[in-house]
């Protein structure tokens, strides 16, 4: 996913009222979500079926918005092995 698609508004999102950009923190959150996300492929992982986990699939930013920027219990244990 390209970032330029972290700064559109997605349902819900606080928008500035000048630009209509969701704000600064969104995006960083969402931009970190995505390098981990790709750092776990790059280690190995795979997608997870835990929508709370940062190898969860984001099929647009309301999933990429839910998940964390953490790697989930069964996750986890496969990047220290």
């Amino acid at each position: 996913m390209s970032t330029k698609h972290f700064n559109r508004p997605a349902a819900g999102d606080v928008v500035d009222g000048e630009s209509g950009l969701p704000d600064r923190d969104k995006f960083l959150g969402r931009a970190t979500k995505e390098a981990v996300h790709e750092l776990g492929h790059t280690f190995g992982l795979e997608h997870c079926t835990d929508s709370k986990c940062v190898m969860h699939f984001s099929n647009g930013l309301a999933d990429t918005d839910y998940k964390q920027a953490v790697f989930c219990g069964q996750c986890k244990p496969k990047l220290i092995q």
